[in-house]
């Protein structure tokens, strides 16, 4: 009689065991998840980082792109400038011309 009671406390002992391998095997699946989700964490925060960067280097693109279109517009501008100055110095050298001319013929 001592068999069949040996046999269930092997069988309870078994599973007792079993029972131990299984909650050690979920706490090590436990212990990778948390430590893949530090590392998920951190990766994200370092995301999070780059795209502030990101978005600072996009302000300044644009802001260096406002700046060369205002450099490009002073540039034509002073270009203009000159043309006017030179084309008011030959009106006035044609006005002097005509003034001559007009003061010769009424000498004439």
């Amino acid at each position: 009689m001592v068999y069949p009671v040996y046999k269930l406390w092997d069988s309870k002992l078994k599973d007792a065991s079993n029972t131990s391998r299984k909650i050690e095997e979920k706490q090590e699946e436990l212990k990778a998840a948390k430590d893949n989700a530090a590392k998920a964490e951190s990766a994200l925060s370092k995301a999070d980082s780059q795209n502030e960067y990101a978005q600072q280097l996009i302000k300044k693109a644009d802001k260096l792109v406002e700046e060369e279109d205002n450099y490009q517009l002073k540039d034509r501008l002073t270009i203009e400038l000159k043309e006017l100055y030179k084309n008011s110095r030959r009106q006035k050298i044609r006005r002097a011309s005509l003034k001559k001319r007009s003061r010769r013929q009424m000498h004439l």
